[in-house]
């Protein structure tokens, strides 16, 4: 029988799931784009991992990147599924109708104006879709909105504006089937009229709220949208810049499984004051046991405590809380209360030092009520 040619040059044959799992493996760009060059038949999980996503960063390369997809020999709309877009300030239509499969849609620093030509029956079938410093009116953010049926996860993140002033009454936002909604609170969030029960707004399961600024009308207005919610809502999480002492309602929202809150306690390498030895310590936000109060939740299932770390390196410092400290039998005593008695994980999450992660875990064990003490997790994470 005559050896195959690949036989007689002593290369090794590997079946095609062994080498498409193999590639599946390589994160760096310029190896995967060497494996689309070995052989054809390497192409096709080369240029699924090497261009699943991609990043245009002005209008220039947007316009040479819808040039690149309208060509009839372009390979990019089987295998593009997340594209990021910045200082897009042109019409999306034609370049989203190149894409069929694309299932994630970021948009940074662009506008979208009046008069859109989008058609929804060339639009891909996203799921993803993100907003960062976009421009809108009210009508065209719901229209927009209403080209994404399948939508399933909207991000609407710091400095969306409104070109126009605009009330919404009479205006009826998009159905929007949403499993998951994270929204940035600022001062000037005028979108929140979405969030009024007379706009339709969306009922997603997870909601992350990222809180740089609250005034009175804000929290009445979020704190509207939650009790619309009402027990629909199962998992939340909040952050906040500033403290954790708004008073949101969250009154309604019973039948929340997880609760996540980033933030609330800070683990500190530092010197104190007339000390030359550094220590590690914690610091409590004082808000943190309040509000923890303030959830009715029977049936949560997990609570998560994302913590953050901060060295002082290079000299002697001393570190200030800069809204001072609780103390652990306070943080303790909020987790005796039935909201959390079937509590199954309360996770303490660390970024980073392991260090940390292990002075969280000594210092605040012995101080968890005894209800409590048999869930905790201390968690060294990747996260910064």
């Amino acid at each position: 029988m005559p050896k195959t040619t690949a036989l007689r040059s002593g290369l090794p044959i590997f079946p095609p799931e062994i080498v498409d799992t193999i590639i599946e493996e390589i994160d760096r760009p310029v190896t995967l784009r060497a494996c689309s060059l070995v052989c054809r038949s390497w192409v096709p999980a080369s240029r699924h991992k090497a261009y699943s996503s991609i990043c245009i960063f002005d209008g220039g390369d947007l316009a040479k990147f819808l040039e690149l997809v309208s060509s009839p020999t372009n390979t990019f709309g089987d295998v593009l599924k997340t594209l990021k877009v910045r200082h897009c300030y042109s019409d999306l239509s034609t370049l989203l109708s190149r894409l069929p499969y694309l299932e994630s849609l970021v948009l940074e620093e662009s506008s979208i104006s009046e008069g859109l030509t989008l058609d929804p029956t060339c639009m891909p079938g996203i799921k993803s879709l993100e907003f960062s410093y976009t421009f809108f009116s009210l009508p065209v953010f719901y229209e927009f909105l209403s080209l994404f049926p399948t939508l399933k996860s909207l991000t609407l993140g710091e400095g969306i504006h409104f070109t126009k002033e605009c009330t919404g009454v009479g205006l009826a936002g998009p159905h929007l089937d949403l499993d998951s909604l994270a929204i940035t609170i600022e001062l000037s969030t005028q979108w929140l009229t979405w969030l009024s029960a007379g706009a339709a707004p969306p009922r997603p399961r997870t909601l992350e709220l990222k809180i740089y600024e609250l005034d009175a009308p804000i929290t009445a207005r979020i704190s509207e949208y939650l009790r619309l919610l009402n027990v629909d809502l199962k998992h939340l999480r909040i952050s906040s810049y500033k403290r954790f002492d708004h008073l949101l309602d969250f009154s309604t929202n019973t039948a929340l499984q997880s609760i996540t809150i980033s933030g609330p306690i800070e683990v500190v390498h530092h010197s104190p004051e007339h000390e030359n030895v550094y220590r590690w310590d914690i610091f409590v936000s004082p808000d943190l046991p309040q509000l923890l109060r303030r959830f009715n939740t029977p049936d949560l299932e997990e609570l998560i405590l994302k913590n953050s770390v901060h060295t002082t390196s290079g000299r002697v410092t001393s570190y200030v809380a800069p809204h001072g400290s609780a103390s652990m039998v306070e943080l303790g005593e909020a987790l005796e209360l039935p909201s959390y008695a079937r509590m199954k994980r309360l996770r303490f999450e660390s970024p980073g030092s392991r260090e940390a992660a292990d002075v969280i875990e000594a210092q605040i064990v012995d101080k968890l009520p005894d209800s409590a003490a048999p869930a905790a997790q201390f968690i060294l994470t990747t996260e910064w």
